[in-house]
């Protein structure tokens, strides 16, 4: 029930914490549509949740968040152990998300896919082990650190890929129960083109925080900044009519 999967998420919601430093304001308006799927195992209120708390952070700034029914997958994470080194072996440690994009039906145009696994990486795979999400197929860094990951994945991936966060439901549990449970709202940053940020109490600092985190100017500026196309198939974003797949600047996915 409810009640269970809130106690089970652990990490605090945003309603519940107070604020690190200035109070969010209006930066663009924008909807997006979420395609919410689970992977074996994992509770689909885990999902709904996930979504509410990110829309919670972010209707401040400007953007909404739509979902519907949670869609389920047999897949229980999303990079494998790579059976040897080189690109090639890379390459393969990606079959299992492959195959979990295989199972999904086509998405409609401008849909954001966000897949909560088990796990994102099995044990031996070159991602972090203790990582809770992943945004793949979004544009350039507009402002910010990239650590390199998440291309390198897309790259292997091949082009066109859309744009979708990954979720972890094993690094959601392990939140502590006086964390900010930012985690999606995190991960959406990245496909709007901001990176991490080394410091506290900042929505994209890749560590935990205990309060409301925020965005500075620098990071405000650039989603207010105009659109920068990227590559991309050109379907609609969600809520915008006629506008590119990919965009930077505060007008994407």
């Amino acid at each position: 029930g409810l009640l269970l999967s809130a106690f089970l998420l652990r990490g605090l919601p945003p309603s519940e914490l107070a604020s690190c430093g200035d109070p969010p304001e209006p930066v663009f308006e924008q909807r997006w549509s979420i395609r919410l799927t689970v992977g074996r195992g994992v509770d689909p209120e885990l999902a709904r949740e996930q979504v509410r708390r990110a829309q919670a952070w972010w209707a401040p700034w400007g953007l909404w968040l739509d979902s519907g029914e949670v869609g389920r997958i047999d897949a229980v994470w999303a990079v494998q152990a790579p059976p040897g080194e080189g690109e090639e072996a890379m390459r393969r440690a990606l079959a299992p998300l492959r195959a979990a994009l295989a199972e999904l039906p086509p998405a409609p145009d401008g849909v954001v896919d966000v897949l909560v696994l088990g796990r994102i990486g099995a044990p031996r795979a070159p991602v972090p082990r203790d990582i809770r999400g992943l945004a793949l197929g979004g544009p350039p860094i507009l402002e910010g650190e990239d650590d390199g990951l998440a291309p390198r994945l897309v790259g292997l991936l091949g082009p066109g890929t859309s744009p979708m966060i990954l979720l972890s439901d094993e690094g959601l549990r392990a939140l502590r129960t006086d964390e900010a449970d930012t985690v999606l709202a995190h991960e959406i940053g990245h496909l709007l083109g901001l990176g991490h940020r080394r410091e506290r109490g900042n929505l994209m600092s890749p560590g935990s925080v205990r309060c409301l985190p925020g965005l500075d100017a620098a990071q405000r500026l650039a989603l207010r900044g105009p659109p920068i196309a990227v590559e991309g198939e050109g379907e609609a974003a969600p809520g915008v009519e006629g506008a590119p797949a990919v965009e930077a600047g505060g007008k994407l996915p």
